[in-house]
């Protein structure tokens, strides 16, 4: 048994020497090969690996490039397809009125034997009448009509239901006008609060402030290119609410934000001439205010003039000249000129004068030229 176990340990042994001497054999045909390879393509081994990873790399960046190129015009052609069909279907589920409103409004009498007390001994009545409501009545040939001129829907209003009211009791004086008018005002107000109730709740939306729902009542008074500005605000809150919930959004929140999109258009602030001025020490123009639409100036009649610019402006209402203000060395020196000075500026330039810090930078300069602005004046 022994002699057989070394003659097999022998005979592998020889075994692992050939295959010893032919690995070593291969290796140096190897060798030789790469050798003669290197000699023919003038590169070395590392040097001919790094050219290929090198055109594997490039080969793959052209490749990604391109499925990137083909990925992304695939999703913009879908994004766009697909937005069509969420605003399509939003179209199709919101049905909407779009009414034209102007300045005038209409108010229809039986006779025109109304006209008569409307107008009163030497015209009191009527005097009376617009000067409690702010509105221009005008009565002349039209059978059994007055017309209701304002351009501010709320007066309108609250003068046609004012009228309604004197011409159903028949009591027309001065007195009673100034009642009457009251508690019509009084009652538009409850109404613009409760429909702005009405909406938010009709609309599912909560939490919204007293004031903006105010607002949003006052909606029912404004128009925005020839539609009611409430219609208009509903509607696009509607659709705000369908898009956000074909898109997976919150579409509460979406609602809201449509529903508020043209808040800037109701709301008013006011304030008399005299609270524009600020009493620099050293006196200079003040009281502008940016992105003015329109303004009214009223005196204590509630009479007097409604000015629509062409675009938002920068405009000053002041009680003094420019030129005043520039030659006061001190505000003690500055007096009302006893008129109401308006500045309409067509164009402003930006903050800085190089005489105490830097200069304006040269974008927010005003550049020598022809500046253009108009408006129109309308008395009321």
């Amino acid at each position: 048994m022994n002699d057989d176990a070394e003659a097999k340990i022998a005979e592998y042994t020889a075994k692992i020497e050939v295959l010893e001497k032919k690995q070593q054999e291969i290796e140096r045909l190897h060798k030789s090969q790469v050798e003669q390879l290197e000699a023919i393509s003038g590169l070395s081994a590392e040097e001919a690996k790094n050219q290929l990873v090198e055109s594997l790399k490039a080969e793959a960046k052209t490749s990604a490039m391109s499925f990137i190129q083909d990925t992304v015009e695939e999703a913009k052609m879908t994004a766009h397809q697909e937005a069509k069909k969420v605003i399509i279907s939003t179209i199709q589920r919101v049905g909407t009125e779009e009414a034209v409103e102007n300045c005038v409004s209409v108010f229809n009498i039986e006779s025109d034997d109304v006209k008569g007390r409307i107008i009163g001994r030497e015209g009191r009545n009527i005097r009376a009448l617009e000067a409690a409501t702010g509105v221009e009545i005008i009565v002349d040939d039209t059978p059994e009509a007055i017309i209701l001129s304002c351009f501010d829907p709320v007066r309108r209003e609250i003068a046609r239901l004012a009228l309604h009211k004197l011409v159903t009791d028949g009591r027309i004086h001065p007195a009673r006008i100034e009642e009457v008018v009251a508690k019509t005002a009084k009652q538009i107000d409850e109404e613009i609060i409760e429909t702005g109730k009405r909406t938010v709740i009709d609309l599912g939306i909560h939490g919204l402030h007293p004031e903006l729902i105010k607002v949003v009542g006052r909606m029912k008074y404004r128009s925005s290119y020839g539609q009611n500005l409430l219609q208009h605000s509903r509607e696009v809150a509607k659709l705000c609410g369908i898009m956000a919930a074909e898109l997976g959004l919150n579409v509460k929140l979406a609602k809201r934000a449509g529903l508020l999109h043209d808040i800037g258009k109701v709301h008013r602030w006011s304030s008399t001439v005299n609270e524009q001025y600020v009493p620099h020490v050293k006196p200079q123009e003040n009281g502008g205010h940016m992105g003015v639409r329109w303004f009214t100036l009223t005196n204590q009649t509630s009479h007097g003039l409604y000015v629509q610019l062409d675009q938002p402006r920068m405009v000053t209402v002041t009680p003094m000249r420019s030129a005043d203000l520039a030659d006061a060395t001190h505000n003690v020196f500055v007096q009302p000129c006893g008129n109401t000075v308006v500045s309409i500026d067509a164009v402003q330039r930006g903050v800085g004068t190089a005489s105490c810090g830097p200069d304006t930078l040269p974008k927010y300069k005003v550049k020598a030229g022809i500046h253009k602005l108009s408006w129109t004046v309308i008395t009321f």
